[in-house]
C-alpha cells in the first residue's frame, strides 16, 4: 500500500467515525415498546458514575485523535497509541451495558471498527510498518548532483 492510499484510508476512517456519531444523534424509528424495554434496563456501572464515564470517554477520544494524527504523519507512537486505545475500549465495553442503536448507526460503527482493524494490521504487518520503524529518520533525500 502506498503512503497516499494509507492516508486516504485514515481520512475515510475519520469520516465514517463522524458519520456514526451523527447517526447516534439522529432521530430513530424505535417502537415505543422497544424504547420502554430499553428504558427499564438497569443503569450500567459506568453510567452511574458520570464523572468517571466522561473522563474515560474524553481520554479515549483524545487518544484516538492523537493516534490518527500520528499515523497520518507516520509517527511510530501513533500505532502504539491506537493499539492501547483499542484495548482500553474493549475493557470499557464490558462496563457499558446494553445499548440500543439504529440500523444506520450500527452499520457505520461496524464499518469504522473494521477500518480500524485494517489500519492496525497495516501499521504492524505491511510495508507501512517499515515507515514507522525506529530507524526511519524521515530525512529528505538530497537532490541529484548536489553535495
Amino acid at each position: 500500500m502506498t503512503d497516499s492510499k494509507f492516508r486516504w484510508l485514515l481520512i475515510l476512517y475519520v469520516i465514517v467515525t463522524f458519520a456514526a456519531a451523527w447517526a447516534a444523534t439522529a432521530p430513530s424509528d424505535y417502537s415505543q415498546s422497544l424504547a420502554d424495554a430499553y428504558a427499564s434496563e438497569p443503569t450500567p456501572f459506568l453510567y452511574r458514575h458520570a464523572g468517571l464515564a466522561s473522563g474515560i470517554g474524553i481520554t479515549l477520544m483524545l487518544a484516538a485523535v492523537a493516534s490518527v494524527i500520528g499515523l497520518f504523519f507516520f509517527k511510530r507512537w501513533g500505532r502504539t497509541v491506537l493499539l492501547w486505545a483499542v484495548v482500553a475500549e474493549l475493557v470499557v465495553y464490558l462496563f457499558s451495558g446494553p445499548t440500543l442503536h439504529s440500523a444506520l448507526e450500527d452499520r457505520l460503527v461496524e464499518i469504522a471498527i473494521l477500518m480500524r482493524g485494517a489500519i492496525l494490521a497495516l501499521v504492524y504487518y505491511s510495508p507501512i510498518a517499515g515507515r514507522l520503524s525506529a530507524n526511519n529518520s524521515f530525512k529528505p533525500k538530497p537532490l541529484r548532483g548536489s553535495a
